[in-house]
């Protein structure tokens, strides 16, 4: 059996019963991948499938392995006798193999009948035993989260993002929801040289994680760096969008934005370590704010501080009085278009909704905005204005729209509300406003689990 050395990436040849401990590799061939003539070769460095065979070598130090066995490079498959020797050895060596490792490549879009077994069928994986509680939703996966950190001390478990546009903007624990946040954890290593794996990395308490985390300080204190260092801090899924070229473009005047403070982990994506940013409540206490839906890392060329402890909660905050309680994201569908009805203004950026043609999301950070629309078409077709509020009592939005004077700006949207005759969404579940004769806005609210729909339909 031939064997790799994970310190010095040389083969070695192992005959009858005399073989060490090692690990084994599951995988699946992909492009590039390290062959016995090319590690034999030394021709392998910039090959994709290097990243594989390292990280195996890797975790398999880690653990006190001098040897793994990967089936690509350490079979020579020139060999017609050597690949019939390890095909009919296979199940052996897999048996008897002291660590298996596996990509389990579909764990973060696994479906499931229940929302639950998305977290359940993951226990045996993680060596994680929890009650089943059916009914509790997305609180199984951040259970399974706890049961990890409480033998586990790799960062990497905070390296997630949130994959749906409704979430930009928004206020969170420090635990995922879904294991679909984890969706590009295949661009994340646990980075023993920055002291992952070390002992007590990080301590849970009642309800927040004491962290250890370089603080950078905050976005809006890198504004004006000689450096620029805010344009060194990159997306792990696009390194060419930076965090500095958003903030300018899109959020120039955000303070929710300026104001999160820039936290590196332990863990590092392919160019350097990961990034989170965070909300300080100004109780000494933080959560994580998901200013895009990205994940970033700031590239090892940026100097960061020594890392210091932080208190990140480990869940959203369910207080209603909490001025930071995450607030739902507002779904616009707006289907006045073919009568030549255009949004003009919004007090908030608006991103293009990719699975519904015409819709956007806005995200309402202050809890209220405002939308203008005008008709370029038909100039006597009044512009209308539509103001949404949030209202936590109720987790969702109230809605006024009523018309507003041709010489209407957007200036003008703050004493709006005072001056213009509004019809609202808390008497009625549906809105309708006469905009010409015989041609009524319609306004209609509808309340899903974690957004707002608006629909504006023209009748």
């Amino acid at each position: 059996m031939r064997l790799l050395n994970v310190r010095t990436l040389q083969l070695e040849d192992y005959v009858g019963s005399d073989i060490p401990r090692c690990s084994i590799l599951s995988h699946r061939w992909e492009d590039e991948e390290v062959t016995f003539l090319d590690l034999v070769g030394g021709h392998y460095s910039e090959m994709k499938g290097y990243r594989k065979v390292r990280n195996c070598c890797r975790i398999s130090k880690n653990e006190g392995l001098k040897y793994t066995w990967i089936d690509s490079c350490c079979i020579d498959k020139s060999s017609s006798a050597e690949l019939s020797e390890a095909i009919n050895s296979m199940f052996r060596w897999y048996r008897n193999a002291a660590a298996c490792y596996a990509y389990l490549s579909d764990a973060a879009s696994r479906t499931t009948t229940k929302v639950e077994d998305k977290a359940y069928c993951l226990m045996g994986l993680f060596d994680v035993n929890m009650p089943l509680i059916y009914g509790e939703g997305k609180k199984a996966f951040q259970r399974l989260q706890g049961g990890i950190m409480n033998h586990s001390d790799d960062d990497s478990i905070f390296a997630w993002s949130h994959y749906q546009e409704e979430y930009t903007g928004s206020i969170s624990g420090i635990l995922a929801d879904s294991p679909r946040c984890f969706s590009i954890m295949n661009e994340i290593d646990c980075d023993s040289e920055l002291g992952a794996g070390s002992s007590n990395m990080f301590k849970i308490l009642e309800n927040y994680v004491k962290l250890q985390l370089s603080n950078m300080g905050t976005v809006r204190s890198f504004l004006h760096d000689p450096i620029d260092s805010l344009s060194l801090i990159c997306r792990v899924s696009d390194s060419s969008g930076s965090l500095i070229s958003t903030v300018r473009e899109e959020y120039p005047e955000d303070h929710t934005v300026l104001d999160a403070t820039i936290g590196v982990l332990q863990c590092r994506a392919k160019l350097g370590r990961v990034v989170l940013l965070l909300h300080e409540h100004g109780t000494g206490l933080y959560s994580r704010y998901h200013f895009d839906g990205h994940l970033y890392f700031v590239q090892d060329s940026v100097e960061v501080r020594p890392p210091e402890i932080l208190k990140i909660l480990l869940y959203q905050r369910q207080d209603h009085d909490d001025p930071y309680m995450p607030i739902p994201a507002i779904r616009l569908d707006a289907r006045v278009a073919r009568l030549g009805y255009r949004l003009w203004a919004t007090s908030t950026a608006s991103t293009p909704d990719a699975e519904h043609k015409g819709a956007c999301w806005l995200r309402a950070r202050r809890g209220s905005g405002y939308l203008l629309f005008e008709n370029r078409r038909s100039p006597e077709w009044p512009p209308f204005m539509l103001i949404y509020r949030y209202e936590p009592e109720d987790n969702h939005f109230k809605v006024y729209c009523g018309l507003v004077p041709e010489d209407f700006m957007p200036d003008d949207a703050v004493e709006a509300s005072h001056e213009v005759e509004f019809q609202s969404s808390c008497e009625l579940s549906e809105l309708r406003v006469q905009v010409a004769e015989n041609k009524h806005l319609v306004i209609k609210v509808r309340v899903k689990s974690n957004y707002c729909d608006i629909i504006l339909l023209l009748q």
